[in-house]
């Protein structure tokens, strides 16, 4: 039952560990590419959009990319989320 535990917990943390692996290659995409848009980023990682969708939320919940509307295809005026490296010196609260 012991190792049952310990195999569990390994799993997890090592599950754990890949998703952050994942999240700053993502951030260094976004910081590489700043405008793209969660399909661009899909393509150009060779990730499932649900991949890239999951861990963008995850970025962005704690703070560390900001998401901002850009209209594009001028006649039909759609509109498309594209991602940005939050400025670190905005993450600081310097007094």
């Amino acid at each position: 039952m012991k190792n049952t535990v310990n195999a569990t917990k390994i799993s997890t943390l090592k599950r754990q560990l890949e998703g952050e692996k994942q999240r700053r290659h993502l951030l260094f995409c976004i910081e590489d590419h700043p405008g793209l848009s969660e399909y661009e980023l899909a393509k150009h990682l060779k990730w499932s959009r649900g991949k890239v969708h999951y861990h963008l939320k995850i970025l962005y919940n704690e703070g560390e990319i900001e998401r901002k509307m850009e209209i594009y295809n001028s006649p039909k005026a759609k509109m498309k989320k594209i991602y940005f490296i939050r400025n670190w010196q905005d993450m600081v609260n310097v007094d």
